[in-house]
């Protein structure tokens, strides 16, 4: 098994209470011989090496991370946890506005569906895998990553930014923890900063989120960024 020094010092322990984890995940409708592909999840190989895979979120509108989204982020994060896992994978987003968005409020509203607990049950486990797998994750950022979609990006390896990349924890401001992120945050850009960005609720454009470190780079086109992560991966595979 390829085994990745940045997995000996991921230690994150994140501990759900009171959720059913029994939750099913997606099944995949199609597969080709080296990738799957899900409803919300389109996976392809960069530069046609198989120890490389492009995941692009694709959840019209608004890349939202509701119920199938995270079933398919849990089945194909958990697919990876085998001897012939690819070295190397970037998440990317098919929406020039959006990487990935919040989770899906209507589940946790006066109308949601009774079993709210068990459709988000899969999330963080899937998160925790991400630090737990030796598969190096990258995060290619060009668009908005708030809240569900910040903590997915700070639980990857490495993170790079496009001239829309926008990140931040925006629910805080509606008295709602940042439940998958303030461990994570705090890690990268230190207290100081990680209490300033969190309690103001505010986000931090791809410049800034370069400068203090909660993104590795920041490039100033699409191009440019699909370029560089692309060498990366390529280089990290090799």
């Amino acid at each position: 098994m390829y085994l990745h020094p940045l997995s000996i010092w991921h230690r994150t322990v994140l501990v759900v209470v009171g959720l059913n984890c029994s939750h099913s995940v997606a099944t995949p409708v199609a597969q080709t011989n080296t990738t799957v592909q899900y409803s919300r999840i389109k996976t392809s190989l960069i530069n046609s090496n198989p120890s490389i895979i492009r995941a692009t979120f694709f959840n019209p509108p608004i890349n939202l991370v509701d119920e199938v989204l995270i079933n398919d982020l849990s089945s194909f994060v958990t697919s990876l946890n085998d001897t012939n896992a690819p070295k190397v994978v970037v998440f990317s987003s098919a929406n020039p506005i959006y990487f990935l968005n919040h989770l899906d409020l209507h589940l946790i509203s006066a109308d949601g569906p009774p079993h709210a607990a068990e459709i988000y049950a899969p999330w963080t486990p899937a998160l925790t895998l991400l630090t737990q797998l030796p598969t190096i994750f990258i995060s290619e950022i060009n668009g908005h990553a708030f809240s569900g979609g910040n903590e997915f990006i700070l639980h990857t390896d490495m993170r790079f930014a496009g001239p829309n990349a926008a990140v931040g924890a925006v629910e805080v401001a509606g008295g709602v923890i940042h439940v998958n992120g303030v461990q994570q945050l705090t890690r990268l850009i230190g207290p100081g900063y990680a209490a300033q960005h969190l309690l103001a609720c505010d986000t931090v454009d791809a410049a800034e989120a370069a400068r203090i470190g909660w993104v590795n780079a920041a490039y100033g086109t699409a191009e440019e960024l699909r370029a560089a992560v692309d060498a990366l991966a390529t280089r990290l595979a090799t």
